[in-house]
C-alpha cells in the first residue's frame, strides 16, 4: 500500500507541473520534502520500539498515511501539496526500518533473500500503481484517485493493531532494564557501537555516493515527465514505461538476494551496482519509444532496486553487537537523508543541461558505491546447517 501510493504520486508528476506552473527542479523538490522528513524520523522510529510495539507503530504509521494521502487530494496550491506531502511521509517513515527489523528478526540466514522479497513486495504496489493511476485517469481526476487509494491504508493501519501480538519485540524491548531512562541509554549506547564501526562507515559512504540507486530510486522521480518531453506521449502511456520499469523491481530484488545469498553478499552488491550504471546512462540512447525500451527499463529495475535491499543485508551482518531496529534505523536514515540531494542535484542538471548529463551523474553514483563496497571487510563464516 506503501508503495502503490508513491507510485501513484509519481504519475502524476506532468499533471502538477502543468496544474501548479512548477519544472523539474519542483518536481524534486516533492520527493525531496518527502525524503527529508521521511529521513528525519527513521532513527527516531528505530529507538521507539524499545518502549513501543512494532505491530503498534506501523498501524500508527498506516493510519497517518493514509490521513496524508487524502488530504493529497485536497491540495490546491503547491505549498499545500508539500506539507500533504511532508505529513504522509512521518507515517510511511515506520514502515523501513520496523518493518525490515520484525522480518530480518525472524530470519537469520537467508536475509538478502527475505529482504529482497520485502523490496519486491513493495514493488508490486509500485507496479501496480501507474497501471491503475493510468486506467483511473480515464475516468477520474488525481484528486479523486487519492481519496481511493487512502482506504486500503487505513484498513492496514487496523490490520497491524489486530496482530500487533504476534509480532516479534525489539531485542532491547525484552531488556530486563525496565525503566525508560535506563533503556534510552541502552538504546543510545547501540547507536554509538553502530557509528564506531569500520564496515559501518564504508556502507554508509556507499549508500551515500549511490544514493540515486536508492530503492525508489531517482529515474523512477523523472522517467514518466522525462518520457512525456522526449516522446510526446501521454501522461497514461507513460505511466505504463514507468511499470515497466517497476516491474523489473519486482523480480530483482528475489532473484539477486537468492544469488547473493549463495555467492557472496559483497561481490554480488557490486557487480549490481555496475549493470544498474551501465542500464540507467544509456536509457536516454532510445530514438523512440519502443519495445526496446520497455525491454531496458526491465533490466535496469532489475538491478536498480536490487541494490537497496542487498546493501540493507550488509548492514545487518557487519556488527552483531547491536539490535537490528537500530542497524536498520540507520541505514534508513542515511538513504533517505542522501536521496534527496542527488534528487535536487538532477533535476536542477536536467533543468539547465538536459537530461544526458543528469543520467550520467546518477550512474557515476553507483560507480562511486562500488569503490567503497572495496573497504569493506567480513570475517568468513562457517556454513551451518540451517543456512542452506
Amino acid at each position: 500500500m506503501n508503495h502503490l501510493q508513491t507510485g501513484a504520486l509519481q504519475v502524476f508528476y506532468p499533471i502538477f507541473r502543468e496544474e501548479f506552473g512548477i519544472g523539474y527542479v519542483g518536481i524534486g523538490f516533492i520527493a525531496t520534502v518527502s525524503q527529508l522528513v521521511s529521513s528525519a524520523l527513521q532513527v527516531i522510529y528505530g529507538f521507539l520500539a524499545r518502549f513501543v510495539g512494532r505491530g503498534v507503530l506501523l498501524g500508527i504509521g498506516n493510519i497517518v498515511i493514509a490521513v496524508g494521502t487524502f488530504g493529497l487530494g485536497l491540495s490546491m496550491s503547491y505549498s499545500t501539496l508539500l506539507v500533504w506531502v511532508a505529513a504522509r511521509s512521518v507515517g510511511a517513515s515506520a514502515q523501513h526500518p520496523v518493518g525490515a527489523a520484525t522480518l530480518a528478526s525472524y530470519y537469520t540466514t537467508n536475509r538478502a533473500r527475505v529482504l529482497g522479497l520485502h523490496q519486491s513486495t513493495g514493488n508490486i504496489g509500485g507496479w501496480l500503481a501507474p497501471i491503475l493511476a493510468a486506467f483511473l485517469l480515464l475516468f477520474l481526476g488525481w484528486r479523486q484517485i487519492f481519496w481511493i487509494i487512502t482506504i486500503p491504508s487505513l484498513f492496514m493501519g487496523l490490520a497491524y493493531f489486530g496482530f500487533r501480538e504476534m509480532m516479534v519485540p525489539a531485542a532491547n524491548s525484552q531488556s530486563p532494564v525496565k525503566h525508560g531512562r535506563g533503556r534510552a541509554s541502552v538504546g543510545l549506547a547501540d547507536y554509538g557501537i553502530v557509528l564506531k564501526n569500520r564496515n559501518i562507515l564504508f556502507l554508509t559512504l556507499a549508500m551515500l555516493a549511490g544514493a540515486a540507486g536508492r530503492g525508489t530510486n531517482v529515474l523512477s522521480t523523472y522517467l514518466n515527465t522525462y518520457l512525456v518531453d522526449t516522446y510526446q506521449m501521454d501522461v497514461s502511456r507513460a505511466g505504463l514505461f514507468l511499470a515497466a520499469m517497476t516491474f523489473g523491481g519486482i523480480v530483482g530484488p528475489i532473484g539477486v538476494g537468492w544469488l547473493a545469498d549463495r555467492i557472496s553478499h559483497k561481490l554480488i552488491t557490486q557487480l549490481t551496482l555496475l549493470a544498474a550504471a551501465i542500464f540507467n546512462f544509456t536509457v536516454v540512447f532510445y530514438p523512440e519509444a519502443n519495445w526496446f525500451l520497455v525491454g531496458h527499463l526491465v533490466i535496469a529495475g532489475i538491478f536498480m532496486w536490487a541494490r537497496g535491499p542487498l546493501i540493507e543485508t550488509l548492514f545487518t551482518t557487519a556488527t552483531d553487537k547491536a539490535t537490528l531496529d537500530t542497524l536498520l534505523s540507520i541505514y534508513y536514515a542515511v538513504a533517505f537523508i542522501s536521496a534527496p540531494l542527488w534528487t535536487l542535484l538532477t533535476g536542477f542538471v536536467i533543468d539547465r543541461f538536459g537530461p544526458t548529463p543528469a543520467f550520467a551523474i546518477m550512474s557515476t553514483s553507483y560507480l562511486l558505491g562500488m569503490v567503497f563496497l572495496a573497504f569493506v571487510k567480513f570475517q568468513p563464516k562457517r556454513p551451518t546447517a540451517d543456512s542452506r
